[in-house]
């Protein structure tokens, strides 16, 4: 309040029939932006002027029209321009405002419009989630290709292991296991996998690099002697090599 004892600032007055007004005052007159709850229970959300509406706000209904609400224009208390009424049902209506009364009614957005828009909303909704099932059932499928690709790589590179390595401890499983899957990789190159193990057999891991690389040229263009010597199946080449 100020010194005259007016409301000023911001504050909430509640009167005795039920009504409150929340937000800016000025000498004792609701001024600036606020909110006034009605004993209907309706409420006016906006600007105001010397107690007065004033500029844009929101009434929301209440009652049998709970959720409803309309955007407005005020000029010093008196409706001006157009209304725009939203139903809680998704209807929309523009109201032109004549002399301060509402006069003809445009509706913007039909029940059938309402409708027509929910249904489509459930068809996007339902191809959306098609597509996703699509998707899920697409990644297991991946997943098991990938996990029976994993197992059999697994079985070839044990295969490969048994016929490879021997445990004379002048080399280590762990050695044999690796040259075994760098060669399973390149199953598809008989020649540069059957050359790999030829050449990276009971050799330390740090030449493997090596190995590959000189592999790599001699498949790419073989000599007589080379395609002779590699030109088998892998598991052909496993049995022939101890």
């Amino acid at each position: 309040m100020n010194c005259d004892g007016q409301w000023e600032g911001k504050g909430t007055y509640r009167w005795p029939s039920g009504q409150v007004y929340e937000g800016d005052w000025r000498q004792g007159n609701r001024h600036g932006k606020g909110t006034q709850i009605y004993k209907s229970g309706g409420k006016y959300v906006g600007g105001w002027v010397l107690d007065k509406r004033h500029g844009y706000g929101k009434y929301y209904y209440s009652g049998e029209f709970r959720g409803d609400y309309s955007e407005r224009q005020y000029s010093n208390g008196t409706l001006i321009g157009t209304e725009t009424y939203y139903f809680s049902s998704g209807e929309i209506h523009r109201i032109q405002i004549e002399n301060g009364e509402r006069g003809r009614e445009t509706v913007i957005k039909s029940s059938a419009d309402v409708r027509r828009q929910k249904e489509e909303k459930r068809q996007r909704e339902e191809k959306l989630a098609q597509q996703r099932q699509k998707e899920r059932e697409a990644a297991k499928k991946q997943q098991k290709l990938r996990e029976a690709k994993a197992r059999e790589e697994k079985l070839e590179v044990d295969n490969c292991l048994l016929k490879l390595y021997v445990d004379d401890g002048s080399w280590s499983e762990n050695s044999a296991r690796q040259l075994c899957r760098i060669a399973i990789k390149q199953s598809h190159n008989a020649i540069m996998a059957n050359c790999i193990l030829d050449k990276g057999y009971k050799k330390p891991t740090s030449v493997f690099d090596s190995v590959q690389n000189v592999c790599e040229q001699i498949s790419i263009n073989p000599g007589w002697l080379d395609q002779l010597k590699y030109s088998t199946p892998l598991s052909d080449y496993l049995t022939k090599l101890k």
